[in-house]
Formats: structure tokens, sequence, C-alpha cells
């Protein structure tokens, strides 16, 4: 738990005091279930602890656009949506994620303000990985696209050769 980055800068006692006030649950997920569903209007929020999902939506048509891939240490929930429309978090493998009510850290402010600093962090994390994703969308061929994506990633990992954490198809 120590090294989540909702939990930099804190003790075990202030981690263990936090999980209690908050009403932090451990829950275990299969391949292909749904952890989240109706995203926006859900006052949870999610920490994956071990393997992998994403975060979905579906339009009017049914066709499913991958808003986000979420793996360790990732965070999804009211405060991390960006749409109000109705978006789901399904699980790509076997994966475990530690909940917790944002209601109850936000009404604790001042008694939880090491853990809203730090969420505040994560917040401007996302919005670059936001702005990433704007800028691969701003450009005008699919060839230009994936070579944007391709140099992010490559500065990223830091090297040369990497392994997309998308497949073919999600790409």
């Amino acid at each position: 738990m120590k090294n989540l980055s909702i939990f930099n800068n804190m003790t075990s006692d202030e981690i263990n005091m936090v999980l209690k006030g908050v009403g932090a649950r451990k829950i275990a997920f299969r391949k292909d279930h749904i952890i989240l569903s109706n995203l926006f209007e859900n006052d949870l929020v999610g920490i994956v602890l071990s393997g992998s999902a994403i975060v979905i939506k579906y339009d009017y048509f049914g066709n499913r656009e991958i808003l986000d891939h979420l793996e360790y240490n990732s965070m999804f929930g009211k405060p991390f949506s960006y749409m109000d429309n109705d978006i789901s978090v399904v699980a790509t493998t076997d994966c475990e994620v530690l909940f917790f009510d944002y209601d109850n850290l936000t009404n604790n402010r001042v008694q939880y303000d090491k853990i809203t600093n730090n969420i505040n962090d994560i917040l401007s994390i996302k919005i670059a990985k936001l702005y990433e994703r704007v800028e691969i969308l701003s450009k005008r061929t699919i060839r230009e696209k994936l070579l944007c994506y391709f140099s992010l990633i490559n500065k990223e990992k830091g090297k040369k050769t990497f392994i997309l954490p998308v497949t073919y198809i999600e790409l």
C-alpha cells in the first residue's frame, strides 16, 4: 500500500487511519467483469492494486471507445472522470481494486490533507495525459497519429523498443 502514489509522504499509521476513515475495501475481479459502471454518478474512487482494466464508453450505436488503460497504481472514479456520459471500468485481466468513498474523504478535508494533495498531484498527471491524447488526435493522418503516439511512449519508457500497452485492435 505504501508504494501507491495516493499515499506519498504518509506513514503506515497515517495510511491505516485514512483507510479506516474512508471505508476502504479491497475487491477482486475476474477478467472481462465490470468493475464499476456509470462512473460519473458513482462516488467511489478505485485504485488498481494488481492486474489491468480499461475505462470504456459506448456510444448511441453501440460502438465501444476506450478512454483509458488502467494498471497498477492507476486511479479511477468520479474525481477522475472527464465526461458525464455512461462510462464503465472493465477488467482486462484478473485484478484487485481498492475502493473508498470520495465523499468521506472530501468531508474530512483537514484530517486528510496529505491524501487530498496527493490526489491533486495525480489529477495533474491525468490532465497531462489528456493533453497528450489531444496532441495525438490533432494530427491529420493515421501515420502522423501513430508516429506521435509511438514518440510519446518512447519518451515515457526511455527506450527505442517497447511493448505497446494496448492490443492491435484497441490501438
